[in-house]
């Protein structure tokens, strides 16, 4: 399958037409953003319209990619390269291995994962920079820390290679996954595997 670089290398059913809010139904609406361009992850091709529907404040591309034209997309993006383990002991000590070991500090009491590798000065540092701090929470995207012997579960819709799930996991929730596109699929089951995590299930959706 062919990464799409262009609009014009969508198939015919690439683009939906909605005229209405995709959650609600209501089509009266205001125009929010109009000639959007993907210049982030620069995957997805062409200038784009987003709208904001007036009866439930929803904000929604029209048109939008259709189902068949999504795997297209997302060929280029970045839940198809190999996950990078973050968490990772390097045996040189090292100014980077310091700022994983303080990174993992504040993972394991903010989140509650159990990184063994750990300096626990790293939580009282991230709480002097809003900005590190910040980052480190993306990471777990601002998951509740779990009580003790709590058990929950998270659904990611769009799940890629599996990186969040693994965090997720790691701070002690069930995970499940899914995600339209086999490739980013096959990265998130291959980590999974690699963990050999019970709690790390996948499907296409």
């Amino acid at each position: 399958m062919q990464a799409v670089t262009s609009t014009s290398e969508l198939p015919a059913e690439g683009l939906d037409a909605l005229g209405a809010c995709p959650v609600c139904g209501s089509s009266d609406r205001t125009l929010l953003y109009d000639n959007l361009k993907d210049i982030v992850f620069g995957c997805a091709p062409g200038l784009w319209t987003m709208w904001r529907c007036q009866s439930c404040a929803s904000g929604y591309l029209d048109p939008r990619p259709s189902s068949a034209a999504i795997p297209l997309i997302y060929q280029r993006y970045y839940t198809h390269e190999a996950p990078k383990d973050s968490h990772r002991n390097d045996t040189a000590f090292s100014l980077r291995r310091l700022r994983h070991l303080l990174a993992n500090g504040y993972r394991n009491r903010r989140y509650g994962t159990r990184y063994e590798h750990n300096l626990a000065a790293g939580y009282w540092l991230a709480l002097l920079y809003p900005r590190v701090r910040e980052i480190l929470d993306v990471e777990f995207r601002h998951l509740r820390r779990l009580k003790p012997g709590e058990r929950a579960r998270l659904l990611d819709v769009g799940c890629g290679n599996g990186s969040f799930m693994a965090k997720a996991r790691d701070a002690g929730w069930d995970v499940f996954g899914c995600d339209p596109d086999t490739s980013a699929l096959e990265l998130a089951r291959a980590r999974a595997l690699r963990s050999g995590k019970a709690t790390h299930r996948l499907g296409k959706t």
